[in-house]
């Protein structure tokens, strides 16, 4: 029968979702740790036809990216979304976060899923880190709270450590200070091999800095920092 699940350790469909779907996400050790991720499949047993995975972190459930067979349509990417956000509800977690494209589907479905999205459009970069071992920053997420630095929110994707300002009242992510953000001591801080961070799409001067540093565009168009709200049904 068909249902929507969220994969478990032992869920043999997990082997699907990485052989045939994921490839490069480590799901079996993914699906070992419920704390820091989260994977729901549309599935009949072992027969897997879509899977969603997210994130954990600060409080809040991370929307990370749709895998499915063929091109999927509102319907299953909307379905799954909407399934991760009543999951993590139930455990607690009320938060949420996710990247909407301002062109493309990602935005009608942040709209179904009645996400409230900061106005700001973003470019989000990633910049090689080449940390040094002992890198500071430890574990799926965490706080940099330096004396004379910004405040700056994280959170580890496989290897990357992604930068967010700490939230405001609305639950949207606050801005990441360029400036100060790029001078910190990254190699020394970050365990992974690259930091990404979202720059305002009209701060030429801060997308420049970045291309100069051998840093990479993530997003073929801008993205606004989105949020559903836990009452959003």
């Amino acid at each position: 029968m068909v249902e929507l699940r969220i994969l478990s350790a032992g869920d043999r469909a997990a082997a699907v979702v990485h052989d045939r779907l994921a490839p490069r996400h480590d799901v079996l050790e993914e699906t070992r740790r419920p704390d820091d991720f989260l994977w729901a499949v549309i599935a009949d047993g072992e027969s897997v036809m879509a899977a969603h995975r997210a994130l954990i972190g600060h409080g809040r459930l991370y929307l990370r990216g749709v895998f499915t067979f063929q091109s999927t349509g509102f319907a299953t990417a909307y379905t799954l979304a909407r399934y991760l956000l009543g999951e993590a509800r139930k455990r607690g977690i009320h938060g949420s976060h996710v990247w909407v494209e301002t062109a493309g589907r990602e935005r009608k479905i942040a709209e179904l899923l009645g996400a409230r999205t900061d106005p700001t459009p973003l470019h989000r970069f990633r910049l090689p880190a080449s940390p040094r071992p002992g890198g500071r920053l430890r574990g799926a997420s965490g706080t940099i709270d330096l004396p004379d630095a910004p405040r700056l929110d994280w959170l580890v994707d496989r290897s990357t450590t992604i930068l967010f300002g700490p939230s405001g009242p609305d639950g949207l992510p606050g801005p990441v200070p360029f400036g100060e953000a790029i001078a910190l001591p990254w190699s020394e801080l970050a365990a992974t091999p690259f930091v990404e961070l979202p720059v305002p799409a009209s701060d030429i001067p801060a997308t420049l800095d970045l291309l100069g540093r051998g840093a990479k565009r993530m997003n073929r168009c801008t993205v606004l920092h989105g949020a559903v709200a836990p009452e959003a049904p």
